[in-house]
């Protein structure tokens, strides 16, 4: 319980994490396409996600071209129910 809160806040520190996590509860996608849906750059977002896959937050689910394919854990999922009933986003 603790940890969850710990990644909780840590998501919700960064608003290129916040991007990632939405979007990723939406279903899986690209770095390039979270990128574009909130026109920031990649290396932010690939920070993130680089960040969050440490977490065990995020996970990669397929690794060709055109690049890796990001969903989140089930883990992750549990911390977006949360954060979504906290009205955090």
């Amino acid at each position: 319980m603790d940890d969850e809160l710990g990644d909780i806040r840590y998501i919700i520190n960064s608003k290129y994490r916040q991007y990632v996590v939405q979007d990723l509860s939406e279903g899986i996608s690209y770095p390039t396409k979270i990128k574009d849906n909130h026109d920031a750059r990649l290396p932010n977002i690939s920070r993130a996600l680089t960040e969050l896959r440490e977490r065990n937050i995020v996970e990669v689910v397929a690794d060709e071209h055109p690049g890796k394919l990001y969903a989140l854990t089930d883990y992750g999922e549990t911390l977006v129910e949360r954060i979504y009933e906290e009205e955090l986003f």
